[in-house]
């Protein structure tokens, strides 16, 4: 404002305060002027945004953000705690079950030493007649598993092992699965065990091998019924017979398929694995 310097009059009218030119108004803010500076512009202020109201779906709710996650196929958004359990679900249910898998490697290894004892020498026999003054030798032989009871009986070890590790090798990619009746446990065991009691009967009983003597006469210069006559002589013949190292591993398979089927069993026990 500026007045008159001899008599005080005011040479300028009197500026309004803003809030007296703009009237009362929501969100202004005025600045008093002072006597000796003049009237500084106000600033106007613009009142907050009001937050968008969130529409109404009838019940008192506010409706759900579409473009968050987007719905299946029929417009319904599947709930998170499903979808992550069916999630968790399926990958335990691909777990691999190591027992039943070793079990497995077990009954293969099984029938490929079986098949390899085939082809190797099971016992050295003699056959020996006790005469009045000395015992004399008749016949020397090496011979294999097929030509005794015991080849067939490696055959069948081998094939009932072989298909046991197979199915076993394929329930064992699931550990959810259990092993059907078809292929328990208990045949590996069985076929085990009378792998034991052929190696027993061959042993301790020459009968296991009487076949194979007469078979093989000829490498000895006798003729069958010659060896028969004397097999049959049991008060004066002696047979001895010599384990060799297709004997020896036919054993070893035979306790891999008790072992095999020891570990199948123990896979089936309950577990809370499962």
């Amino acid at each position: 404002m500026i007045r008159c310097v001899h008599c005080g009059t005011a040479l300028e009218p009197e500026a309004k305060p803003a809030t007296a030119l703009a009237g009362p108004r929501r969100g202004l803010a005025s600045v008093s002027p002072s006597s000796r500076a003049p009237a500084v512009a106000t600033a106007e202020v613009a009142d907050p945004a009001p937050a968008a109201a969130e529409p109404d779906t009838g019940a008192g709710r506010p409706a759900p953000d579409l473009w968050a996650t987007p719905p299946d196929g029929d417009g319904r958004r599947p709930p998170a705690a499903t979808s992550q359990a069916a999630t968790v679900a399926t990958t335990s249910a691909r777990r691999l079950d190591g027992w039943v898998m070793a079990a497995a490697v077990l009954a293969i290894a099984t029938a490929v030493v079986t098949v390899s004892a085939l082809s190797l020498p099971w016992v050295e026999g003699r056959l020996s007649v006790v005469g009045q003054r000395k015992t004399r030798l008749v016949a020397e032989l090496t011979l294999r598993a097929s030509d005794s009871y015991g080849g067939t009986i490696a055959i069948v070890i081998a094939v009932v092992m072989s298909v046991l590790g197979l199915l076993w090798f394929w329930y064992g990619t699931d550990r959810a699965n259990h092993i059907p009746a078809f292929a328990h446990p208990a045949l590996a065991v069985i076929v085990g065990l009378a792998g034991w009691a052929a190696i027993g009967a061959s042993t301790i009983g020459s009968f296991f091998w009487e076949q194979a003597f007469v078979e093989h006469a000829q490498e000895a210069g006798l003729t069958p019924a010659a060896m028969q006559a004397i097999l049959d002589d049991r008060t004066r013949r002696v047979v001895e017979l010599e384990r060799l190292a297709g004997f020896q591993r036919f054993g070893v398979a035979a306790t891999a398929a008790v072992l095999a089927g020891a570990v199948a069993v123990w896979s089936q026990r309950p577990r809370r694995s499962r």
